[in-house]
């Protein structure tokens, strides 16, 4: 989830002369000139999962994902609609700009108090924060939180690997 890495992934791919190329969005300021590069090099550019809102402007073919303030909007609703009075937002990356619409959007149509939370994305350090998050929400009694049924299976996938010593 490093940015500048991906980014020079990227331009790589461009060196490297690739006939196409996919790519997450989740700090479109970070990629910003490797993108460019993409473009000017007339290679075919997809956005995948963050990016809803700047594939365009960017110069991709297409997008494929969800609209963010659509799903936070969702989330919210369906929070609100289960009686839920706290919300916890957890973010597993810091400037993934599409979770961070969710977030506002979630927490905007919810009405109830919410709460922000970064979670470091390591095995050890997401099960900690997870488990922490979790325990925080039973003790107030939260009912959803808007990232945890991506999170819980992040932990699944993530035990066996923990396991391994």
């Amino acid at each position: 989830n490093n940015a500048q890495d991906q980014a020079q992934m990227i331009e790589q791919a461009v060196t490297d002369g690739v006939q196409g190329i996919a790519v997450s969005l989740a700090d479109p300021k970070a990629l910003d000139g490797a993108i460019k590069k993409v473009v000017a090099a007339g290679i075919p550019l997809i956005t995948l999962n963050s990016g809803s809102d700047l594939f365009k402007g960017l110069g991709a073919i297409t997008h494929v994902g969800q609209d963010e303030t659509v799903a936070g909007h969702g989330a919210g609703e369906r929070l609100k609609a289960a009686g839920g009075t706290v919300m916890l937002c957890a973010k597993q990356e810091q400037s993934n700009v599409a979770l961070e619409t969710r977030c506002n959007e979630a927490a905007e149509t919810f009405g109830g108090k919410s709460f922000r939370s970064q979670l470091q994305v390591t095995q050890t350090a997401l099960l900690s924060k997870l488990r922490s998050k979790q325990r925080w929400m039973q003790t107030h009694q939260s009912t959803l939180s808007l990232e945890l049924a991506q999170l819980s299976q992040l932990t699944a996938q993530m035990q066996p690997l923990n396991s391994v010593a």
